[in-house]
């Protein structure tokens, strides 16, 4: 290799690079600007060639460095080696086959890799599928062993280490998780890896703030979630951090204090519109400001229904990604955000003594969780009916709607 960059070296009749302007000369040969993507395939192959030529012999890295950095002809390089023509000729056509033979083997490893990298991400979504799927019927156990299992597969993938973490402490209430914090420390120990990985992800930060609401101090939750609103402003995730500031009040009863930031929330304009106008009636019910509630949850449907049969999902995978986005492939997903809204209508209703209008809403909400669209979430979404009638609107338990509900 030394003996070819020395006779390379020599002057020659052709005008050296050191003479010449190099860009000048690569423009002339790409007269036209490359695209980036052409630009990083021409430098992968530019790589691929030269890894190619460090595992040949020296003998054929010889050869053909003299005949592709060179430029010389065969003639020209038998009297360099010392050889006849068509012995350079035989030399050449040899180290052409051993350079091909290391190229094609390289593509081949690669595609291996990719055939391997492919089969092992089908296996993590596949049990990201099996999760989800437990997650819809309520079986939140199960979702957790499979997910715990994407987890040792995928131990650096931000997705399933976010689901994961949610994973750990769903369907425990905060009382349950006072007793037995374990998962809560769990959730939060994922969450904090992933926050040394990846720093400036704002949703990783957004979701540590909401877990810490469950069990840590107040005072140490309002100035987290400040900061995080702080970060999220001007991004797609500010909607996300405005709800959260809200939420870390309204559990508080500190409604007057959520208040400001579900109105910011409608100001934007965007599709959390409906879930900002549910909230603002949740923290009017609160203030036992019934009328007001019901107007709010009332917009709250005319946004939903204003909207195209799949929007959840879509503005779903647009912020979050696939994998993150838990909605259900459903020919219509606003039913369950729709069926939600009655049912506290039926609630606010009855607060207001008027029972004929609260059972028709309740009727409409059944309705929506008789509908096919649902059913792969309907036992959910029934418990849930149930558990807000119990635990809010205990005016409607001995409905027959909701008696004939609990029968089935």
């Amino acid at each position: 290799a030394n003996t070819c960059k020395n006779w390379l070296g020599k002057p020659r009749e052709t005008v050296g690079l050191e003479d010449t302007d190099l860009e000048e000369k690569m423009n002339a040969r790409n007269p036209l600007p490359e695209k980036p993507d052409e630009c990083l395939e021409r430098a992968e192959n530019r790589r691929m060639v030269s890894r190619a030529l460090s595992r040949l012999s020296p003998e054929n890295r010889e050869i053909l460095t003299l005949y592709y950095m060179g430029n010389r002809s065969s003639a020209d390089i038998a009297r360099y080696l010392d050889i006849s023509p068509a012995a350079a000729r035989q030399r050449l056509t040899r180290a052409r086959g051993h350079l091909k033979e290391e190229i094609l083997e390289m593509i081949d490893d690669v595609l291996k890799e990719e055939m391997l990298g492919e089969k092992f991400d089908d296996e993590v979504q596949n049990l990201l599928d099996q999760a989800s799927e437990f997650f819809g019927r309520n079986e939140y156990g199960k979702e957790l062993e499979l997910l715990e299992k994407a987890h040792q597969k995928a131990p650096e993938d931000t997705a399933v280490t976010l689901l994961l973490a949610g994973a750990c402490r769903r369907g425990k209430s905060p009382q349950e998780l006072e007793k037995d914090p374990r998962p809560y420390h769990r959730a939060c120990r994922l969450l904090e890896e992933l926050l040394e990985r990846e720093p400036d992800n704002l949703l990783v930060r957004i979701t540590l703030a909401e877990l810490h609401s469950v069990l840590e101090p107040f005072d140490q939750l309002e100035p987290e979630h400040e900061e995080v609103l702080r970060l999220a402003e001007g991004t797609p995730f500010e909607p996300v951090a405005l709800l959260r500031m809200a939420r870390l009040y309204t559990p508080r009863r500190r409604h007057e204090q959520a208040l400001p930031y579900l109105q910011r929330l409608i100001d934007l304009e965007s599709p959390w519109t409906a879930v900002a106008r549910s909230e603002m009636g949740v923290s009017f019910w609160l203030k036992e400001e019934y009328q007001t509630a019901i107007e709010h949850i009332e917009e709250a449907i005319h946004f939903l229904e204003a909207q195209p049969p799949k929007y959840l999902r879509e503005f779903g995978h647009n912020l979050f990604g696939e994998r993150l986005c838990r909605f259900p492939d459903q020919k219509d997903d606003r039913l369950g955000s729709l069926l939600q809204s009655h049912t506290w209508l039926a609630g606010l209703h009855a607060k207001n003594d008027d029972l004929e209008t609260a059972r028709r809403h309740l009727r409409t909400a059944i309705d929506y969780l008789d509908r096919e669209e649902l059913s792969p979430i309907r036992p959910l979404m029934a418990q849930d009916l149930l558990n807000q009638v119990d635990r809010n609107f205990p005016e409607l338990a001995d409905e027959p709607e909701i008696q004939a509900l609990r029968a089935k």
